[in-house]
């Protein structure tokens, strides 16, 4: 499976988790269990190493409170996992870069955001090509 937008991600996760459900349109983050929040994000190119933006990441700790928080990128056939719990603030590294202002949006300005770098060993890959 090619995932091509967040609708397909969700589609597949909904497929292999129970009781998984999706959020408020306006909430920060897309999807959730009883006992964990998914934020998603597709990509169109592959990275060595995954980002998050600060403000993102940091809205996210603050709503998951006693959840899991899992943050995941799809990128062609595969989903990049991270459980944002796991991963302590000291092996973040922080990055400042030109991001637009949006990507899914018509406001893609450049603008400067403050984003960390994601660890690779605590990066957990799920190839669909592989079930």
């Amino acid at each position: 499976m090619i995932f091509k937008n967040e609708s397909d991600v969700r589609t597949f996760l909904k497929s292999k988790i129970p009781y998984i459900n999706n959020s408020d349109q306006m909430c920060h983050y897309d999807m959730e269990t009883k006992d964990s929040i998914l934020e998603i994000k597709v990509r169109k190119k592959e990275y060595e190493q995954w980002i998050i933006e600060k403000y993102k990441y940091d809205k996210l700790m603050k709503l998951a409170k006693n959840k899991k928080c899992f943050y995941i990128v799809a990128y062609e056939s595969k989903l990049y996992y991270y459980n944002l719990k796991d991963i302590e603030l000291k092996d973040l590294e922080k990055v400042v870069m030109d991001c637009p202002k949006t990507t899914d949006f018509e406001n893609n300005e450049m603008i400067e955001k403050i984003n960390y770098v994601l660890p690779k060993n605590k990066e957990i890959v799920y190839d669909t090509n592989n079930r």
